[in-house]
């Protein structure tokens, strides 16, 4: 099925329009959740941090006071993904991340955020 050009541009706008209302509503379901939240003091681990709702999620949490800790296997690409936020950018090899990340944040002094007990690793 061939589209002529107008129905490229219908398309094209559709899926534009598309996004942008999913981008506004994750930006709105994200603060919502921490509306009237003061983070300030409270360090936030966000997998994830940077793209779609991740991204929105770390922006609104570092709105509210939070530190925000982005774990990122390309560093750069987060970095542009994440401009304008103030997040800090942890490179994670997947091989090795999640072990060697925790390592690092653990001995880095920083307070703990609280974890749900049923996650931590068994040994």
């Amino acid at each position: 099925m061939a589209f002529s050009d107008q129905q490229h541009q219908e398309i094209r706008h559709a899926h534009t329009s598309s996004s942008y209302r999913l981008r506004l509503q994750f930006r709105l379901d994200a603060a919502e959740v921490v509306k009237g939240i003061d983070l300030r003091g409270k360090t936030a681990i966000v997998t994830g941090g940077n793209s779609g709702l991740g991204r929105e999620t770390a922006r609104e949490l570092r709105a509210a006071g939070a530190k925000v800790i982005v774990p990122a296997r390309d560093a750069d690409r987060a970095a542009v993904a994440l401009a304008g936020i103030d997040a800090e950018i942890e490179p994670m090899d997947l091989l090795v991340a999640i072990d060697a990340f925790a390592e690092r944040f653990l001995t880095s002094g920083q307070p703990r955020p609280p974890l749900d007990r049923s996650c931590e690793r068994r040994t």
